[in-house]
């Protein structure tokens, strides 16, 4: 028995009929393991957040279900077991970060010595350091980042899910939150994390989940989505009399129309790829990241 499950989830977002209701997520299955790192990845209205609301507990699937270790997710006790970070992350800003994490402590472990014990370990493990004893109204993002994820490493005993929390870090930051996420894996959480910053996913995950218009349109190594990804320029006027010129500049590049595909290899981005179109003074209209099957 896989420790998380979705079988079949469905999300139907909005009320009445037509054009007020949207399908976030159809159709959705997927299996998860203990220790495992995995990544959601998507174009913007894919379904990752409904997604991970629904991991994270703040919903409920229209249909389908979701299972944890066996038992459906919508039970308390199982919630219970569950981190979440949304984005942005929610944190009470009128208390000081120890505050909150001692009252995280406080609804899941009733001896005093361990809940100060669970309370220590995580402030270490996050680095949040001195700001702890600071009200989160004061905190940066990155402070509001390591608390978040504190607490959703002390709450989150079986699972941790991250919506965006790789998204626009710093190095350092970003260096240190992945490394929480590993340290978790390691301890036989499943760490779940949806993100739009591939190439942050690709240093902490092992495997990507592709979502597309609500489905899995591909469950792969994350060495192999790395692999796969194409990164789609539209050109107009200037920029397409400079296709040639791009096509022996990006090794594998392939004319699409009116624009040009750039397969993302060997450490190219696509913010690398407009840096070099921008170099050569080639218009690009328009851009976007397809994953494999996408």
């Amino acid at each position: 028995m896989s420790d998380l499950s979705c079988r079949d989830v469905r999300s139907v977002l909005g009320r009445g009929r037509g054009r007020h209701r949207r399908v976030a997520l159809n159709g959705l299955s997927f299996t998860v393991e203990s220790g495992e790192v995995v990544g959601i990845v998507g174009m913007a209205g894919s379904g990752k957040t409904t997604l991970l609301r629904i991991l994270g507990g703040d919903c409920l699937p229209s249909q389908g279900i979701v299972t944890l270790d066996g038992i459906p997710l919508v039970l308390a006790a199982t919630r219970r077991q569950i981190g979440y970070v949304p984005d942005p992350p929610l944190v009470p800003p009128e208390l000081r970060g120890i505050e909150w994490l001692a009252y995280l402590a406080a609804h899941h472990e009733p001896r005093p010595g361990e809940r100060s014990r669970l309370v220590s370990g995580v402030v270490e493990l996050s680095g949040l350091g001195a700001a702890a004893a600071r009200r989160a109204a004061g905190y940066d993002r990155g402070e509001m980042l390591r608390l978040a994820i504190a607490g959703a490493a002390l709450t989150g005993r079986r699972l941790v899910v991250l919506d965006e929390t790789l998204t626009g870090c710093d190095p350092v930051l970003g260096h240190d939150l992945r490394r929480v996420a590993r340290s978790l894996a390691e301890r036989g959480r499943i760490v779940v994390i949806a993100s739009r910053d591939v190439g942050a996913l690709e240093r902490v995950a092992t495997r990507a989940i592709v979502l597309s218009r609500g489905r899995v349109v591909a469950d792969v190594s994350m060495a192999t989505l790395v692999q796969e990804r194409v990164a789609e320029l539209a050109l107009n006027g200037g920029g397409l009399s400079a296709i040639g010129d791009l096509l022996l500049c990006f090794r594998g590049a392939v004319r699409t129309g009116e624009g040009l595909a750039v397969p993302l290899v060997r450490g190219r981005t696509l913010e690398s790829v407009l840096s070099a179109c921008r170099v050569r003074r080639v218009a690009v209209s328009g851009s976007r990241v397809r994953f494999p099957t996408n």
